[in-house]
């Protein structure tokens, strides 16, 4: 009976097994009939008892011990929380653009750079920071390594073309960059060529003095200006014998008897002998002047007795020459000059060569001589002395710079501060030059050039300038001011074999910084740990004419 049961409910089992097998519906698959009757139900039995596994699988009790241990108890809640992701560390030297939830920051030494100002390049993109997180309010010129690129909104706009402002110029941008490489030219010089003009005599007249009781004497004479031009205006007062004068002075009077020069001569005293005084004056043409001489004798004489004579000169030297839109002049000067100067053995400066010169913009005006030829290979000057430039402004006043040229000193150059439509007096004086004939012999020819540079050329974000050195005094100044703490350095080369630069960087104050002497091709200089937006000057300077190639790189 029991054994008939056992085989019973294995039956069933299968029976169910099947069902669940079948590809009927689930209902119609568990479905049992309602009218089996016994002996169709031991039949299905028995078969079912022969398909049934031999190998019956062992049941383990609940109380029998397992072995591996349950990891989490029964009763210990499971948690509903996220998992907390891996924070990878920052490498603490590093440098560069984080990303992070969309926000773009620029980090130094591992740390957020809150005083980092300027372009970083994240991925394939060059995005611009102000104080370390990325500005986009900020529109205009930022440079890199690579060079100056146009910022739009906060990122380099590399699909841009047209211009944009930089640094108070208009510059030209192609998707997104501007060219970073500065090139100064040397343009073809243009030459005048000036005709060389001869001194003529304008009032060459002399008269007794003779005593009134010790009072003043005045004599004058009157003459009309032929041309407009460099006049020069001597009187003297020459004491006769045994005579003496307390003082001689000339004066130059207008139509109107307005004074337009007046000089004092040397005093005279106990003995024969000149007093004189000699000045300069730029004339117009056709114009009337009065010459007067007026002298004091010293003591009394018998009236109407000879005390000396009073000697009027006025002579034309040269035309005013304006060289404002020339690079160049060509000038001369010839021995005849020399024969209207004093006698004496010191005498006062004489102007022989007079020029105007009014610069289109503001800069350094630099002036320098060569072809300077002597005729018959004689010296005019005593050691060689050629002639002093002297610089004025409009209104007269001294401009630094002005220099004594000598023929070893002639290639040399002298610069001043030259204002944009100021008029500048550029004349050539001759000084201290005794009576002898060996100062009197040749004509001088001479090349003056003038350069009227920028006064100081603005560097920054550039990577590269070309430039050329042309003359060994002339000085090339760049100011660059960088946007954040870095190193710039500085390469020069293309410069010829012989050349040499010697360089000086200064602080925004004029400190010197560091000095740099005879650079040659390939020679570098470095500012290092620069000031955020704190100018630096460099000033270069060159042993012959050169061109030279530097390039510029941030670091």
């Amino acid at each position: 009976m029991r054994k008939k049961f056992l085989a019973t409910l294995v039956a069933v089992a299968l029976f169910g097994l099947i069902g669940c097998q079948s590809t009927e519906e689930p209902d119609a698959a568990l479905a049992k009939p309602t009218n089996v009757s016994t002996e169709e139900l031991t039949r299905e039995t028995t078969e079912a008892s022969t398909l049934a596994p031999t190998n019956t699988p062992t049941l383990t009790p609940i109380d029998t011990p397992v072995d591996t241990p349950i990891d989490t108890p029964i009763d210990t809640p499971i948690s509903t929380e996220p998992p907390t992701p891996t924070v990878t560390p920052i490498p603490y030297d590093f440098e560069g653009v984080i990303e992070k939830n969309g926000i773009y920051n620029y980090y130094t030494d591992g740390k957020l750079d809150s005083s980092y100002v300027g372009l970083a390049k994240y991925e394939e993109q060059w995005l611009y920071f102000t104080n370390g997180y990325v500005d986009e309010s900020y529109t205009g010129v930022a440079y890199t390594e690579e060079g100056m690129l146009f910022v739009n909104n906060g990122y380099a706009d590399l699909g841009y073309s047209g211009t944009v402002e930089y640094l108070g110029n208009t510059v030209d941008v192609v998707n997104g960059r501007i060219n970073s490489n500065l090139v100064v030219e040397l343009k073809d010089e243009t030459i005048l060529n000036v005709e060389k003009e001869t001194v003529e005599s304008i009032v060459d007249a002399v008269e007794d003095i003779y005593s009134k009781n010790g009072a003043d004497q005045e004599f004058s004479r009157n003459f009309t200006t032929a041309k407009e031009g460099l006049y020069w205006i001597t009187g003297t007062v020459e004491a006769g014998l045994r005579k003496s004068f307390d003082y001689g002075t000339c004066r130059l009077l207008d139509i109107f008897d307005k004074t337009v020069h007046e000089s004092n001569m040397n005093y005279l005293y106990n003995g024969s002998g000149k007093c004189y005084t000699h000045f300069d004056v730029i004339l117009p043409e056709e114009f009337e002047y009065k010459m007067l001489i007026a002298g004091k004798p010293h003591g009394v004489y018998l009236d109407y007795s000879y005390v000396g004579k009073a000697y009027f000169d006025v002579n034309y030297i040269c035309n005013v020459i304006d060289i404002s839109d020339v690079d160049a002049v060509t000038d001369s000067f010839d021995e005849s000059i020399f024969s209207y100067m004093s006698e004496a053995t010191s005498i006062p400066t004489y102007t022989f060569a007079y020029y105007v010169y009014t610069p289109k913009e503001s800069g350094i005006c630099t002036l320098w001589f060569d072809n300077v030829n002597i005729s018959k290979n004689k010296n005019v000057y005593k050691d060689n002395e050629l002639f002093c430039v002297n610089v004025t402004d409009e209104s007269g006043n001294n401009m630094t710079g002005s220099k004594t040229y000598t023929l070893s000193t002639a290639s040399e150059c002298m610069q001043f501060d030259a204002e944009k439509g100021k008029e500048y007096h550029i004349y050539f004086t001759l000084a201290n030059c005794p009576d002898s004939e060996q100062w009197k012999n040749g004509a001088v020819e001479y090349s003056m050039h003038i350069s009227n540079q920028q006064r100081t050329k603005n560097i920054t974000g550039y990577i590269s300038v070309t430039e050329p050195i042309i003359n060994s005094g002339i000085k090339n100044t760049y100011v660059i001011t960088p946007c954040r703490k870095q190193n710039i350095q500085f390469k020069v080369t293309q410069m010829r074999e012989d050349a040499m630069l010697d360089v000086v960087v200064k602080d925004a104050n004029g400190n010197v910084l560091q000095e740099h002497y005879g650079l040659v091709n390939g020679g570098t200089f470095t500012i290092e740990d620069t000031v955020k937006d704190i100018d630096y000057s460099i000033e270069i300077t060159g042993n012959r004419d050169t061109n030279y190639y530097m390039e510029i790189l941030y670091k």
